[in-house]
């Protein structure tokens, strides 16, 4: 029992891989971003979109029906 342990801890080591800087540099970035962007869709579903003609009137843009 205990060397099939040991052999599974064996296989375990094998699949690890060591990340280098840039590698975990890259990940959090990425993180970081798919983060930022699910404030900016949960941003720009709460918005009201106004356009702006030419003489300054505002004109609301209704996309989606509000309930």
């Amino acid at each position: 029992m205990q060397d099939q342990q040991q052999l599974e801890n064996e296989d375990l080591d094998d699949n690890v891989t060591e990340f280098s800087a840039e590698q975990n540099k890259l990940r959090d970035a990425y993180v970081q971003e798919r983060t930022y962007l699910e404030v900016v869709e949960i941003e720009l579903n709460r918005s009201k979109i106004i356009l702006i003609d030419e003489q300054g009137r505002k004109k609301r843009v209704p996309i989606l029906s509000e309930h």
